[in-house]
């Protein structure tokens, strides 16, 4: 009986044709699965990340997908392309035609023509049936497992169970490096049918090897950029391909059109959104919290879901600050919120202060850290507002705390709540389109928009900041407004 079930299991799901190789695959997930996977995960998907609020772009966005779908191997599934709110680099494909890309990302294209090499990837991703593959090369080993489960009454829902944590993990990790490189040798030959101009592909993929030099402190690249081959090696195949491509087709009538995409990205968030908090030069602001803290000059700041860091310096970091925030049920006092989190940490404070800061009552006290391998010490206050208890915290070597302490004071000592009225002032960091005047930089312009020259450059593909430009050629900026 057993041996009967296998071949019938085999039988129903081994003759199945790749859509983009045209040959016969052994696959475990039939069509079905794979279109119930993408319906299933999207409501996820969305509720995770949130789509971004801009009606105009997600339609843009989706047009210019569906034209480059059209141009794939199964132009027959319903395709839906949309934007997320996220600032991380980022795009991906759910099987069945779902594809998002993060504003992220779109901050970090400059055409209309790289928009499509990018949708183009993530197209491939599903043309390719990679979302697939990978579930029957994990799948392959447990058959008689799953062979099994089919005489267990709930199978289909654990399957499909299976079949979503198989895609997600193709969404966090990638889908190998075969299948990356398949995926941007089909964006390539997508774009180039809708008639956009192949290099694009190489040109972006250069950018993203520029902005992976600070992708740990960024927080981006997971996902389909996290596994990727080395990407030296994916801008050298990418660019052989493009080459063979137009030195055997014809090249006339190809376009970028990148003033158009200028133009649907002007107003853009860049960054964190207003709701997560927003960083105006060396200042947290945080709109829903009503509070805002001021890093000393020069130091790196990062808002992250859970916390906001802050370094003192990009290779030192001898000093570091994060910044933490609790919703209480009932009011406590400092000091005795500080009590409970001394003995629940099991931590003995060297020094322990009441004090008041810009108006707010707060407890500040300093305590060793032992529990990394360096011993560190740490200064912090806990300082409540509203119906908030914030941790502000500054820690380094024992070594370095002295020089250290300074600075943390001055950090716990900006911390201020905000006025209604300073709340609807604060206006988050967005893309404005800027056009450059004769003698113009990318280091000058930044300077009169008082931006870091590194990020202004990156943002348009430059790898230094002393590019002289054009007079009249657009660039992106950013501006708080």
């Amino acid at each position: 009986m057993g041996v009967l079930v296998l071949s019938l299991f085999i039988g129903l799901y081994s003759c199945a044709t790749n859509p983009v190789t045209q040959k016969e695959q052994f696959v475990l997930m039939s069509e079905e699965q794979e279109l119930s996977i993408g319906r299933s995960m999207d409501p996820k998907i969305i509720k995770e990340y949130g789509l971004y609020d801009n009606p105009e772009l997600q339609s843009y966005v989706d047009m210019i997908g569906q034209k480059i779908a059209k141009k794939g191997e199964r132009p027959e599934l319903f395709y839906h392309f949309k934007v997320l709110n996220d600032s991380i680099i980022n795009a991906f494909a759910l099987p069945g035609g779902y594809i998002y890309i993060t504003r992220g990302i779109l901050a970090l294209l400059n055409s209309e023509a790289e928009l499509a090499g990018v949708l183009g990837h993530e197209i491939g991703h599903v043309t390719a049936r990679h979302a697939v593959q990978q579930y029957t090369q994990a799948q392959g080993y447990q058959i008689m497992a799953t062979v099994a489960s089919i005489f267990v009454p709930d199978f289909r829902s654990r399957e499909l169970q299976q079949l979503a944590d198989i895609a997600a993990t193709g969404i966090i990790r990638g889908y190998g490096r075969e299948m990356e490189m398949e995926s941007d040798r089909l964006g390539i030959k997508y774009s180039y049918k809708a008639r956009y101009n192949p290099k694009a592909v190489p040109d972006f993929l250069s950018v993203l090897k520029l902005a992976s030099k600070g992708k740990e402190e960024n927080g981006v690249f997971h996902g389909m950029f996290d596994t990727h081959p080395d990407t030296r090696r994916r801008i050298n195949a990418a660019k052989k391909k493009v080459n063979d491509l137009l030195v055997k087709k014809k090249s006339k009538g190809l376009s970028f059109h990148t003033d158009r995409y200028l133009n649907q990205i002007e107003g853009l968030i860049y960054g964190s959104d207003p709701k997560e908090g927003v960083i105006n030069g060396m200042v947290y602001q945080h709109p829903v919290m009503h509070f805002e803290i001021t890093y000393p000059k020069g130091w790196k700041i990062f808002n992250t879901r859970s916390a906001v860091i802050s370094k003192d310096k990009e290779k030192d970091e001898k000093y570091v600050s994060q910044l933490l925030a609790e919703t209480l049920g009932k009011r406590i006092s400092t000091r005795n919120y500080a009590k409970k989190f001394f003995k629940r940490n099991r931590i003995k404070p060297l020094s322990e202060k009441n004090e008041e800061i810009n108006g707010l009552e707060a407890y500040v006290t300093t305590f060793q850290d032992t529990q990394r391998k360096a011993p560190m010490m740490v200064m912090a206050a806990f300082i409540l507002w509203q119906d908030k208890m914030f941790f502000v915290s500054g820690s380094s070597k024992v070594r370095d705390f002295r020089t250290g302490k300074k600075f943390f004071t001055q950090i716990i000592d900006s911390f201020r709540g905000l006025s209604k009225e300073e709340v609807n002032s604060i206006k988050p960091e967005r893309i404005k389109i800027y056009v450059a005047e004769e003698g113009d930089t990318i280091k000058s312009v930044a300077k009169k928009y008082a931006k870091e020259p590194q990020t202004i450059a990156l943002i348009n593909g430059y790898e230094k900041d002393t590019v002289a430009l054009e007079a009249g050629k657009k660039i992106k900026v950013l501006a708080n407004y």
